[in-house]
């Protein structure tokens, strides 16, 4: 490789210091450029754009990159000009190497953008399912309630459930804080400032799952991963249990009586199982029905997520058909259940087999 060559394409435009200066000037005003962008969409609320996601995810980072030196190269045109002028070398000699010192230029920047996304996680759906992607490797931190796959309990607990330990989750230094929800949204504005990006994704039920995957497939980039999962809960959401003529009653809490509702990710599981929920008439997410309302209903079937053992204790239960027929179910696997989630559909198939028991 000839040194004049080396030495012309590189040396005279990377040596000016007033042209790197303008050039970085620019760059950093692209990025100022593209984070009042994100900002702007953050603040008008809703689910962010494509384009949004393209942008600011681990996998947008090189077009990211790309589009800033493009624009950086526009905005500078007008300083490259002078820059020739009053360089030591003459502009008829340097002028056709700027394209190839640019094309340095931008590989030299992509190089930057490289590794794996760091994320803390504070809500335990989407820590199994970043586990389920294959990513696992990329968690820096977990909520107090994360506990699914059992190796992330070694992670440090940055938080609780949508309760981050600012501090705490600040010092891991993580890219992306990722949650279901905020229980004081305020804290978003620290974290922006302390350079970690914040993604907020309700999980409640099946098709916010779905997204959840579909999003943090391009977050994490696996998106093949995401695709498939994407297509294997489609086809289980497309090819429910024949209907049984059971009516089931979730019991979520005793004390005080708690119930899932039509719009309750616990009703489409009872659907789902071919069921029919004792409260699905109400329309919301969990309710507090009276026992007169109940004991008025049919059940065939009592779910019991509440903890212990209620229904031997009071005496109203007692009054329950399902109650007196031993009819009860007491999931194994709670989370399995109640979490939308990868584990979701095996856990279906469990409870219909109870569901068939009788029949």
């Amino acid at each position: 490789m000839r040194f004049d060559f080396i030495f012309l394409t590189l040396f005279p435009i990377l040596g000016e210091i007033s042209f790197l200066k303008t050039f970085m000037r620019h760059f950093c005003f692209c990025k100022m450029q593209n984070k009042s962008a994100e900002e702007g969409l953050e603040k008008r609320g809703g689910v962010p754009s494509s384009f949004h996601y393209a942008v600011t995810s681990r996998s947008g980072v090189l077009f990211l990159r790309f589009s800033q030196l493009v624009t950086a190269a526009s905005y500078i045109e007008a300083d490259v000009r002078p820059f020739l002028k009053r360089s030591f070398f003459p502009p008829r000699l340097l002028k056709p190497y700027l394209p190839i010192s640019a094309i340095f230029l931008l590989f030299f920047s992509l190089s930057l953008g490289g590794g794996e996304l760091k994320v803390v996680s504070l809500s335990p759906a989407l820590t199994e399912l970043i586990c389920f992607l294959g990513r696992e490797s990329s968690l820096a931190g977990r909520s107090d309630v994360c506990n699914y796959p059992a190796t992330v309990k070694k992670l440090p607990v940055a938080g609780r459930f949508a309760q981050p330990y600012v501090e705490k989750v600040i010092s891991l230094k993580p890219d992306l804080l990722v949650t279901n929800d905020f229980v004081n949204p305020g804290v978003k504005n620290t974290f922006q400032r302390a350079g970690i990006r914040t993604l907020q994704l309700p999980c409640r039920n099946m098709k916010e799952y779905r997204r959840c995957v579909e999003i943090l497939g391009r977050e994490l980039n696996v998106q093949s991963a995401a695709a498939s999962e994407i297509k294997r809960i489609d086809d289980f959401l497309k090819s429910p249990f024949p209907v049984l003529k059971k009516r089931v009653l979730w019991v979520v809490w005793d004390a005080p009586l708690m119930t899932p509702g039509r719009r309750s990710h616990l009703n489409e599981i009872i659907e789902l199982a071919g069921a029919e929920s004792v409260t699905a008439e109400f329309d919301q997410e969990y309710l507090r029905p009276s026992f007169d309302k109940l004991l008025k209903e049919k059940t065939d079937v009592i779910i019991w997520s509440a903890s212990g053992s209620g229904w031997k204790k009071r005496r109203v239960w007692q009054k329950f058909d399902a109650v007196k027929k031993n009819r009860i179910f007491c999931p194994a696997d709670q989370d399995a259940l109640l979490r939308p989630g990868p584990r979701l559909p095996e856990a279906v198939k469990v409870l219909r087999k109870v569901l068939e028991k009788g029949e």
